[in-house]
């Protein structure tokens, strides 16, 4: 497990992946899926690192799927309390 790879944008845990092995990490400047991750391009759009850090609900990229969705949604109460 990878864990200096951190959280995803979009709230996938990038140590767990096994899509690319050879994948540092979505902040990474050489992401291999940086062109076309939604998440990527919209949170770097809004100048933030996380999508639990916009304002939106939304639903787009990678947020489709419950478990990212679901970390993201739990992060981003967790942030308003701190």
């Amino acid at each position: 497990m990878k864990r200096e790879l951190g959280i995803a944008r979009c709230g996938l845990a990038c140590c767990l992946c096994s899509e690319n092995i050879s994948c540092i990490g979505c902040n990474a400047g050489d992401c291999p899926g940086k062109e076309t991750c939604v998440n990527r391009i919209c949170s770097e759009s809004k100048g933030i690192d996380h999508c639990y850090r916009c304002q939106e609900d939304c639903k787009k990229g990678l947020l489709v799927k419950i478990k990212p969705y679901a970390f993201t949604l739990f992060a981003t109460r967790k942030a308003s309390r701190i």
